[in-house]
């Protein structure tokens, strides 16, 4: 359990951020809000902590109700510099640079960095690092609620991530290409995928299926009927899509970018996420000894949860006190 009462909010535009936020109630014990009406009635609580996920215009007003209530914030920034940089019209740097002034005046009380590089940046107490926290439990919760529903494999890879140039998905979907010239029944399951993309798909002959939003159940349902989960990006702070995967029973196939789970040299690592080859051949490793790369995945996830669970615990205490 989290040291005193301890808040997360962020809006729902914002779902990798949220999931942390849920994961780290299920280890922690703190309580996520999403509606920032909220806080005003949160605040009169006297919480130890309120902590915020991203950034938009209305923290501002959010960090000044607390402030004059004498509440303690923070705000988690959630991205690596890669990330950051790659996004559109470098909004992350701004939001990164705003941030940091916000610290240096007072008006947040610490700032959170989920990258491990980036908060070894800076030599402020007010700066810490954000462990990803993980709780196999919730997602044993929610696979609980598939044991009705036919949850056989079928031949079929997910993709699930945001159609974004940080996400290395050209790469990915060509490998994909290679792969289904070689199984032709093989599809590739994907969810909002964007314009852009679409017509990449379709010209170059691609065949996937892009199963829209997802409901919680639908998600996790559709992670355990894959063979197998693409997770080659390019930059990462941790990927939960990569430790759901693996709860689910599905081997991943990831990059260096995500430090917890890649290992050099080992089936489902690609080295160099810019090399179609190396991503076609981990596919179709992976694909042909899934319960070997799946066994050595799941230690590694348990390792992982080990170490993140404790230091995020360890964070709150430390930022409570």
């Amino acid at each position: 359990m989290s040291e005193g009462k301890i808040y997360t909010h962020c809006p729902d535009i914002f779902p990798g951020v949220r999931g942390t936020f849920q994961h780290l109630s299920a280890v922690a014990g703190t309580v996520h809000f999403n509606n920032p009406t909220e806080i005003f009635k949160i605040v009169k609580e006297k919480p130890d902590l309120v902590i915020l996920g991203g950034y938009l215009d209305y923290y501002t007003q959010v960090l000044f109700t607390c402030k004059k209530e004498g509440v303690k914030t923070a705000i988690l920034f959630t991205s690596t510099l890669g990330q950051a940089e790659l996004s559109s019209d470098f909004i992350e740097l701004a939001q990164l640079n705003a941030l940091k002034k916000m610290l240096e005046r007072n008006e947040i009380t610490y700032l959170l960095f989920g990258s491990s590089s980036l908060s070894g940046v800076f030599a402020s107490p007010k700066i810490k690092r954000y462990w990803n926290p993980f709780s196999v439990d919730y997602v044993q919760k929610h696979l609980k609620q598939t044991e009705n529903l036919p949850t056989q494999k079928v031949n079929g890879i997910v993709m699930f991530m945001p159609f974004a140039p940080r996400k290395n998905i050209v790469n990915q979907l060509m490998a994909v290409k290679i792969l289904q010239r070689d199984d032709p029944s093989l599809l590739l399951l994907t969810n909002n995928i964007a314009p852009q993309y679409r017509i990449f798909c379709n010209d170059f002959g691609i065949v996937f299926q892009d199963m829209g939003w997802l409901h919680p159940i639908n998600y996790y349902r559709a992670l355990q009927r894959a063979k197998a989960s693409l997770q080659i990006t390019l930059c990462e702070a941790f990927d939960y899509v990569a430790a759901e995967s693996i709860c689910s029973g599905t081997p991943v196939i990831v990059a260096p970018s995500v430090e917890w789970l890649y290992k050099d040299n080992t089936i489902g690592s690609v080295r160099h996420p810019d090399s179609i080859p190396e991503i076609y051949k981990a596919l179709k490793e992976t694909l042909t000894k899934p319960d070997q790369i799946l066994e050595e995945q799941t230690k590694r996830l348990q390792e992982m949860c080990e170490l993140h669970n404790s230091k995020a615990k360890e964070l709150l205490k430390e930022l409570t006190t």
